[in-house]
Parts: structure tokens; C-alpha cells; sequence
């Protein structure tokens, strides 16, 4: 279920920052968090079982295609899980 939810959570932060109600770091603070998670053995382990891709967790389109240029740049040069 989670894999439906981050995404899209993500999306709306990405969004509300592009609109100018959400800061570029803390959106960038909430990516940052969730790719730690993921870089955990205990979730990777987890995310395999479930069949999950982790770089469907992340709206690395969007991040790239975002107006804003921390954003953009960020996901541009980060490379995806």
C-alpha cells in the first residue's frame, strides 16, 4: 500500500513547492529521508519480497521535470535507487 501512497505524497510535496507553498529543502529533506530508508538491508530485503521496485517509490520524472531548480537539478544529477 505503501508504494501507492509515497509517490504520490511525494508528487503533492513536489507540487506545493512548484506552487510556492512548501519550500524546495524540505521537499528535498522528505526525498532525502525515504532514499535512506530504502538504502536500509532490512527494507531492501522487504521491498524484494514484496516484489516492489524502489524506483517507482520516487517521482523521479516529475523531480526532473519540475520548474523549480533545486528540484530539477536534484532529480536530474541524483541517480535513482
Amino acid at each position: 500500500m505503501l508504494a501507492l501512497i509515497l509517490p504520490e505524497y511525494l508528487s503533492i510535496l513536489i507540487g506545493e513547492a512548484a506552487a510556492g507553498n512548501l519550500g524546495e529543502p524540505a521537499v528535498l529533506k522528505e526525498i532525502k529521508l525515504l532514499r535512506k530508508i530504502l538504502a536500509t538491508s532490512v527494507c531492501r530485503r522487504a521491498l524484494e519480497q514484496l516484489e516492489i521496485k524502489t524506483l517507482a517509490l520516487i517521482p523521479w520524472i516529475k523531480l526532473e521535470t519540475c520548474t523549480l531548480d533545486t528540484l530539477s537539478a536534484f532529480g536530474s544529477n541524483s541517480s535513482p535507487l
